[in-house]
């Protein structure tokens, strides 16, 4: 007796769709002003950003803004990438929300999820989306890091 596969979701989605991710975290001022000194926090949490944007209004730039993104990349679960970020977060947390309590600052997990293909009108489900779930773990791990979270989903119809 042969057991039947299942498909892999990674990798047999209809319309050779794919699923690509971004994560990063966020800071930005909390409900207070909207600058911050970016060279301050980054010397007291320890690492670099890899994107900031100062205050800048002429330049419809209405807040500051410091970001440690990951590459993006392609992964079905958001979880993985979520865990490998706060991994590289990993042992900056009394440094972290001192930073973040000192400035008043407030940070939100991002995680910008593309769906690239095309759309398959034969089928009666035209597209297929990544399940969103997160371990009690990572959730606990994010909220010790006083880190909101945010999931961005598009789909890019490559047809």
């Amino acid at each position: 007796m042969s057991v039947p596969q299942i498909p892999d979701p990674a990798f047999d989605w209809p319309g050779g769709q794919r699923v690509f991710h971004r994560v990063g975290v966020h800071v930005t001022a909390g409900d207070g002003p909207t600058d911050f000194d970016i060279d301050e926090f980054t010397r007291e949490v320890g690492i670099s950003p890899t994107f900031q944007r100062k205050k800048n209004i002429g330049k419809r730039s209405p807040f500051t803004t410091w970001v440690y993104e990951l590459e993006e990349r392609e992964e079905v679960m958001t979880e993985i990438l979520v865990k490998e970020l706060l991994d590289k977060l990993d042992g900056r947390g009394s440094r972290w929300i001192e930073a973040m309590t000192s400035q008043k600052l407030y940070a939100t997990m991002i995680a910008v999820i593309e769906i690239r293909g095309r759309v398959d009108r034969s089928l009666e489900l035209d597209i297929r989306t990544p399940a969103l779930s997160f371990s009690s773990d990572t959730l606990g791990r994010l909220k010790e890091l006083r880190c909101g979270l945010e999931l961005d989903m598009y789909y890019c119809d490559g047809s």
